[in-house]
């Protein structure tokens, strides 16, 4: 969030600039408050724009009071800043100050919800986010009672009239609508406060004691939520609440507006990835094997010492099928990757370098989206990844990895269907019951 906030603020400069010509522009940030971590995650994350980019920074909050916000906001209007960039308390409540702002020709930059006059809005497609959460939790519930969708769920609201806390709380009570066994029993505001999820994860824990799952709109909640389960001795909820993502794993989501190719969807990520080397998985090709595809890919550029260099996954394809694949060529080998001479997009048999192809995996370097930015559109008007790889090969260099396991294409009907099986099968709680299941299909049974 903190590389993605500093490009926003970053774009509000060039808003600013434009609007109130000066040597050094001003930008005026308005948070909800100074005391949550997220909020000052995202002081500092302005702080860092400031710096790059060469203006100067007003932060100043609304103390958590509605009103106060309000007056913030005009204050930095009546200072006449370049441009405002705002997490609102109460959206609905800044129609006049936005106005105003208007009048005053200062774009506002809208965090995390979007309203008449905002001149771009930052944040995540939060009501996906919560319909995640609640596709989930769906599976969860199913676990628990044996395949049946039912029980009592609780929501850790956020902010009262915020949007991200109205989206991510929608989505999750969309998908639960959905199941006429499942109850949501409670919902309730916390204003971001961990000690008001503590206090209301209690007395849920008094008042609802067939609670199965409780829903935190964020891990600020979520954490000191599980913490009192925990205490209660209620670890079947903890589990489900810890598990939502792997440990270490924090999901940022970002949208692509337009399907412009693969290379415009890792273009749109370049504020969130910043200057670090990334990874992209395809999410239509599975790779079935412990350890995962990737987690092999990384320990082949370990071991190769491959600093500054990119890494393609590849698996050997039937020659009469090689035209429906990205080839590579094959060169020196390094450890257990081998360096790539040449990349060429579904060639004919007779002209394919290899029979290896190039396999839904990648660790690239930063300077790749500096070569997206500037790559014109391909057939189709898309941006391909594969054209954009090739320009980078000329000034780094680029290595294959012949990974071990089964990759599954579920972009194909057959692919997803074998991949649902193959995974069903590797179930400690789901094999005995699901292998019965096919074979008494295949008995015709």
């Amino acid at each position: 969030m903190l590389k993605l906030f500093a490009a926003a603020l970053a774009a509000a400069v060039m808003a600013g600039s434009a609007a109130h010509a000066q040597d050094k522009p001003k930008i005026g940030l308005v948070q909800i408050d100074l005391s949550n971590p997220f909020h000052l995650g995202e002081v500092d994350g302005a702080k860092e724009a400031a710096r790059r980019a060469g203006f100067d920074l007003v932060v100043t909050s609304g103390e958590g009071d509605v009103t106060k916000q309000i007056q913030a906001m005009e204050n930095l209007i009546n200072e006449g800043v370049s441009a405002i960039s705002i997490n609102f308390i109460d959206a609905a409540a800044f129609g006049p100050t936005m106005a105003k702002a208007a009048a005053a020709k200062i774009p506002v930059i809208c965090l995390h919800s979007k309203i008449e006059g905002c001149a771009a809005t930052l944040g995540f497609d939060e009501r996906y986010t919560g319909k995640i959460v609640g596709e989930y939790a769906v599976e969860l519930l199913k676990k628990r009672y044996n395949g049946e969708v039912k029980g009592e769920v609780a929501n850790l609201q956020g902010l009262l009239g915020q949007g991200l806390n109205t989206d991510r709380s929608g989505g999750f009570t969309d998908v639960m609508a959905a199941y006429p066994h499942v109850k949501v029993v409670a919902q309730e505001p916390t204003s971001w406060d961990p000690t008001k999820a503590v206090s209301i994860t209690e007395n849920w824990m008094t008042a609802h004691p067939n609670l199965d799952l409780i829903y935190g709109n964020s891990d600020s909640l979520t954490v000191p939520a599980a913490g009192v389960i925990e205490r209660a001795g209620k670890q079947e909820q903890l589990e489900m609440i810890r598990h939502v993502l792997p440990e270490g794993v924090r999901a940022v989501f970002v949208t692509q507006a337009e399907a412009l190719g693969l290379g415009h969807a890792v273009l749109c990520a370049r504020a969130v990835v910043g200057d670090e080397p990334f990874a992209v998985l395809l999410p239509d090709v599975l790779v079935k094997h412990k350890p995962s595809g990737l987690k092999q890919m990384i320990d082949a550029a370990n071991a190769a010492g491959a600093d500054k260099a990119n890494i393609v996954a590849v698996e050997e394809v039937p020659m009469d099928r090689i035209h429906m694949y990205g080839v590579v060529g094959v060169g020196k080998t390094k450890g257990k990757a081998f360096e790539v001479t040449q990349m060429v997009e579904k060639p004919k048999a007779k002209d394919a370098p290899s029979n290896l192809s190039i396999t839904g995996r990648y660790i690239l370097q930063p300077e790749l989206f500096e070569v997206l930015s500037k790559q014109a559109a391909g057939a189709g008007g898309e941006i391909q990844l594969t054209d954009a790889m090739l320009t980078l090969a000329k000034s780094q260099p680029f290595y294959g990895f012949k990974f071990d396991g089964r990759s599954y294409d579920c972009g194909s009907k057959i692919g997803f269907l074998t991949a649902n099986v193959a995974y069903g099968l590797d179930r400690n709680d789901l094999s005995a019951e699901f292998r019965s299941e096919i074979e008494r299909i295949l008995a015709g049974k």
